[in-house]
């Protein structure tokens, strides 16, 4: 039963250290993803993405 409850204690401390990592890595935003150009490269990557890849579904089909 101890074996039970230090497994679960340990499963949380790592929880925590990886959240606190992750913070630790994405606090101050990197300038790349803070940029507002990153969010229209984004949706331009997204909007001529899909439709190269419905021209290359057409012409490969």
């Amino acid at each position: 039963m101890a074996a039970a409850r230090s497994s679960g204690g340990s499963r949380e401390r790592r929880r925590r250290q990886h959240l606190s990592m992750a913070q630790r890595l994405l606090d101050p935003l990197p300038e790349a993803l803070a940029s507002p150009q990153a969010g229209e490269l984004f949706w331009r990557i997204c909007r001529w993405g899909g439709a190269g890849l419905l021209l290359a579904r057409l012409l490969a089909g």
